[in-house]
């Protein structure tokens, strides 16, 4: 594994952040810290979640092509929340049929024979981007499908998509979101749940356990490419 290590394509594990996918699925292994990411993120209020498999996989048919979710949660009301940490902006232009992709993929393992269409989940599936996605300098872009002859008619899909994008003006968003965005952008801790996760972040840092899954994780991914 040594000869990993010495791979300046992977970061040292001492120096990681919440900007880095590995980094980031740890760290929403805490309940708390994982809902609290998703009501500061959409302004709302949930009362627990539960997770289904990391990184979980779905596979629509031995053809298609298969993806993996790195944050896929469910709350008590059964709304479905596939979260990223997107660091990568070489296809951002893709980022749109990307979502497309993972919700059609999702909702095609959300309804059992039999079901009716009205017992499909509500879904949002949220880019935390490091980059702006969209070129406009928003901090938070998000999206519903909108009638284009009457923009106050929206059509109730219930799928919302949202890009959060770290670098963005943070004038018009919630105080506890700039605080997130910020931390996400710069490591600086301004508030008490970025403290959190910064603590987080620096107990992950001093497990011996969870580097070597790390540099295997990477191994792993290393080859693959």
């Amino acid at each position: 594994m040594s000869k990993w290590r010495k791979d300046k394509r992977i970061a040292k594990w001492n120096k990681l952040t919440l900007r880095n996918n590995f980094m980031f699925r740890l760290v929403m292994e805490k309940q708390e810290l994982c809902k609290k990411l998703i009501e500061c993120i959409l302004g709302i209020k949930i009362k627990s979640i539960s997770y289904m498999e990391h990184e979980k996989s779905f596979e629509a048919n031995l053809k298609s092509k298969g993806i993996r979710l790195d944050l896929f949660v469910i709350d008590e009301d059964g709304v479905a929340y596939d979260i990223e940490m997107q660091m990568d902006n070489s296809y951002k232009e893709f980022l749109g049929r990307r979502t497309r992709y993972y919700i059609s993929t999702m909702d095609n393992n959300a309804l059992k024979k039999g079901e009716r269409y009205s017992q499909l989940r509500k879904s949002y599936v949220i880019f935390i981007c490091t980059f702006d996605p969209f070129g406009r300098g928003l901090a938070k872009y998000t999206f519903n499908a909108i009638c284009n002859e009457d923009h106050s008619l929206v059509l109730d899909d219930g799928v919302t998509r949202v890009f959060i994008n770290t670098e963005g003006d943070r004038h018009r968003i919630s105080k506890e979101l700039a605080s997130l965005i910020g931390y996400i952008s710069t490591g600086e801790v301004t508030d008490d749940y970025t403290q959190d996760l910064d603590e987080e972040v620096r107990a992950l840092r001093n497990d011996d356990g969870r580097e070597r899954d790390y540099m295997t994780y990477m191994q792993t991914i290393m080859e693959h490419e």
